[in-house]
């Protein structure tokens, strides 16, 4: 985590982190993600678990059903979620926006994108895991 200190503050890396887990929980329905790592995604942070254990949803609005997915697909979608969600935050695109912060929003879209990149490069993902982590944001 310490290499992203230079981006970003301790306090928006541990509401990124509560943020990320908060989500991967609640479309999961985990009680938790389990032991994960920073994983670093053209200098910009993934929190990352492998963990291949599996859960129901029927969150995601692209699957026209109920989906089984890794608690490693839910995190990866997690972190695409968050940073985009964090990107839209500061964007001034939304009408009544209050606290507009471009270079902020200009950050996480930047994160957005890199993390994005990541998931399709780095290795980690099965081609199988890529066109779920996809589906889901896109």
């Amino acid at each position: 985590m310490k290499e992203f200190l230079k981006t970003f503050t301790i306090e928006q890396l541990m509401s990124y982190e509560a943020n990320v887990c908060h989500v991967a929980r609640d479309l999961s329905g985990a009680s938790g993600i389990g032991a994960f790592s920073w994983k670093n995604a053209d200098g910009f942070p993934v929190i990352f678990t492998d963990s291949s254990e599996v859960y129901s949803t029927e969150k995601f609005h692209n699957f026209y059903c109920e989906v089984e997915l890794s608690l490693k697909v839910f995190v990866a979608v997690s972190n695409l979620m968050v940073s985009n969600a964090m990107a839209w935050r500061y964007s001034t695109a939304q009408e009544n926006q209050k606290n507009v912060n471009q270079e902020l929003c200009d950050l996480y879209s930047e994160m957005y994108h890199s993390q994005r990149y990541w998931v399709m490069d780095s290795g980690v993902f099965t081609d199988d895991e890529i066109g779920q982590i996809l589906k889901a944001i896109d």
